[in-house]
């Protein structure tokens, strides 16, 4: 893939051991008390995520589902993972990262097992995917902050290529 000019050759290792992450270079821009919010935003929609997919992961009897529970896990997790990486953007990032009540009622619903378990997560998903990228997508188009808008429109991009896995795998469990 084609770094984005504000990307640094830094890169996160992933639990593999294969490096997937590769770190937005950290420039100076300021980020305005809107980016700052859309931050802390961000940040909670990666660790909903990343809750619904752990539980869906272990519950699910679908191993495409699994697989696709497991590719969410690690997209949300790199994403927190650059968020805290970078001095300016770290300090919008609440410690610890909470779930909203509607996002803690969406893991509350995801509590059962099989079939029933799998129905809920993949609506959950189709529900709540192309929001979070649809909001990815203005906030990297509203902000000044070069590297900032970078990381929103890179997420933005490679979240969509989990949308036709999402709808097939939803498909299959409906």
């Amino acid at each position: 893939s084609m770094a984005s000019p504000a990307s640094s050759g830094a890169s996160f290792p992933a639990s593999d051991g294969q490096s997937r992450i590769t770190l937005l270079a950290v420039d100076d821009d300021p980020i305005s008390s809107s980016d700052n919010a859309f931050i802390g935003v961000e940040a909670a929609t990666h660790q909903a995520m990343i809750q619904w997919a752990q539980v869906a992961e272990k519950n699910s009897a679908h191993p495409r589902l699994k697989f696709f529970a497991q590719q969410m896990f690690q997209e949300n997790t790199e994403g927190l993972a650059r968020l805290r990486q970078s001095n300016v953007w770290r300090s919008a990032v609440p410690t610890p990262v909470g779930l909203s009540a509607a996002h803690q009622a969406a893991l509350t619903a995801l509590s059962t097992t099989g079939n029933p378990m799998d129905k809920a997560y993949t609506e959950l998903m189709t529900a709540e995917l192309p929001v979070f990228i649809a909001q990815l997508q203005r906030w990297g188009a509203g902000s000044s902050a070069r590297a900032l808008a970078a990381h929103w429109s890179d997420l933005a991009t490679r979240l969509t290529t989990y949308i036709d896995i999402l709808r097939e795998t939803s498909a299959r469990v409906h």
